[in-house]
């Protein structure tokens, strides 16, 4: 790839260095106390992180296709700044997510000090910290803002394709999709980007800002003006001969406020041909993929199109399963054989796989057996046994809206249920419902956790019984002869235990009412142990 010295910005086009950054004035007394090796990478947007706590912006702010790639964010740690933690984990999920570091203010003043823990973080997935001088309560965020963002700014002026173009090739395999073309294309240009077929449907499209009210298909069709704004639209692959360009799709950018250049046009024209010629039909065309990820982000219209198209009832679809397969297994092997077994017990159904595991979605349950053991009974044959780690069930999906929820609560809270349930392949929706619940409630209210903590008090200090009481009701669901295959002891030891276990509770395990109690007790005990 072509790479052409800018000598006004020193910096070359591929990007604004994290290092060239550091020259500014408004950077200076900033030191890099970690991740210095970052300093090599490009940066191409600023952000602030006011909300620091990673497990609630995984809940209540990230979508779960959100890639931030080539940011630098600016942050006082404030809501986390007694939580050495909580600022390690925040660190490593925007790393994960894209970012490049983060400048750190009025240290000493909110944060009394950075802990080697975090620091040493930061220097194992090369993250940058860079610390603002300490105690200083002079130093304002607007004045790097200002500086970063015209110098991100004019470069973004210049040669932003190369820059895209290099940034889309070290995204994350799951991440390599039209979709996120079109985001960092649209951040780029500070426009809304759009692609439509050859009926002038939209098929793909990216808002800027983000929370965009325009009404993009009447902006097109001419019906929505835009009194400041300006719209430009241009054929993709009509001068070439791509798989992909056999049937019509036309690019549009909208721009709310502002005009764009010729030149700006033709590079976003070339970054969108490039990406479908390297990624190929699948980043375009209509697929399973597209259908799921539709579905996923609520997107009605979109999902009704798609699914008229494979002839799908998209209104018969009410369940959905999340596979995750282990290091052994193979997609295609496992979407073959589930739309082989799936499509005997289901009028309806849509397999693909996001990221590193396989979202299913049916609907229309043709058989005389009670539904939800069809999971269960997938789960028991020989080729599920060699290759699924786990299956998340989720039945009842009424609204198109219940998928995306659903979807994202287990896909948060992985790591959490497999903690919890580290024995169990299949789960119901509801019991990741009640780890996620839990979970919360001890993240945000330490009484939380001593309440029901209380309820094991008597038995805690006794590890045999404790382990004994988690096995029973978490990994064997109440029955005694799992509890002592997983034990490795013989029935009646498990049921003596039991019994004890009963008496200094002053419960009775076997009647459901009684245990349900002590059922949530012991998953917050594992997730906190």
């Amino acid at each position: 790839m072509l790479n052409v010295y800018n000598a006004k910005l020193g910096v070359d086009y591929l990007g604004v260095k994290l290092e060239e950054l550091m020259k500014l004035p408004s950077l200076q007394g900033a030191t890099v106390v970690a991740g210095k090796r970052a300093l090599e990478k490009e940066i191409m947007s600023l952000s602030f992180l006011e909300a620091c706590d990673m497990s609630q912006l995984r809940r209540n702010v990230l979508k779960p296709d959100e890639y931030f790639l080539g940011e630098l964010d600016i942050t006082s740690l404030y809501t986390i700044k007694d939580d050495p933690e909580k600022q390690c984990e925040l660190i490593k999920g925007m790393h994960d997510l894209g970012v490049v570091g983060i400048i750190v203010y009025y240290v000493g003043v909110f944060v009394p000090r950075l802990d080697d823990s975090f620091l040493q973080t930061a220097n194992e997935i090369n993250f940058a910290i860079i610390q603002m001088p300490v105690n200083d309560t002079n130093i304002r965020f607007n004045e790097a803002v200002t500086e970063i963002s015209q110098m991100l700014f004019e470069y973004r002026n210049s040669e932003f394709e190369p820059l895209i173009m290099r940034k889309l090739s070290e995204v994350p395999k799951w991440s390599q999709t039209i979709e996120t073309a079109l985001k960092m294309l649209a951040d780029a240009l500070n426009s809304n980007v759009v692609i439509t077929n050859g009926r002038n449907e939209i098929e793909y499209s990216a808002r800027w800002p983000r929370n965009s009210e325009l009404n993009l298909a009447e902006s097109i069709n001419g019906t929505e003006k835009i009194c400041e704004g300006s719209i430009f639209s241009v054929e993709l692959g009509e001068k070439n001969n791509n798989e992909w360009a056999e049937d019509r799709y036309d690019l549009w950018l909208v721009k709310e406020r502002g005009q764009l250049t010729d030149k700006q046009l033709q590079q976003a024209k070339d970054i969108v041909e490039n990406v479908l010629d390297i990624w190929g039909t699948s980043s375009l065309h209509v697929t399973y993929y597209s259908l799921i990820w539709g579905i996923l982000n609520n997107e009605s219209d979109r999902s009704r199109r798609v699914a008229s198209k494979f002839g799908i009832d998209i209104k018969k679809i009410n369940v959905m399963w999340i596979v995750s397969i282990n290091s052994i297994g193979d997609f295609k092997e496992v979407i073959d054989n589930l739309d082989e077994y799936l499509k005997e017990c289901y009028e309806e159904v849509v397999i693909d796989h996001i990221d590193d595991h396989i979202v299913v979605m049916c609907g229309g349950y043709k058989r005389d057996k009670a539904e939800n053991n069809v999971c269960n009974e997938w789960l028991d044959g020989d080729f599920a046994k060699k290759q699924i780690e786990t299956v998340v069930y989720c039945p009842k999906m009424n609204e198109l809206a219940d998928f995306g929820r659903s979807y994202r609560l287990v896909i948060m809270h992985r790591l959490a249920l497999r903690k919890v349930f580290p024995n169990l392949r299949f789960f119901s929706l509801v019991k990741c419902e009640y780890v996620v619940k839990i979970a919360r409630g001890l993240e945000d209210d330490s009484n939380t956790s001593s309440n029901l903590l209380g309820f094991l008090k008597p038995v805690k200090k006794n590890e045999e019984l404790m382990h004994t009481l988690c096995t029973y009701l978490l990994d064997a669901q109440r029955d005694l002869q799992k509890t002592s295959e997983l034990l490795f002891v013989h029935r009646n030891t498990v049921k003596y235990r039991l019994k004890r276990i009963s008496e200094i509770l002053g419960c009775d395990l076997s009647i459901y009412d009684e245990c349900f109690a002590y059922y949530l007790a012991c998953i917050a005990y594992r997730l906190i142990n």
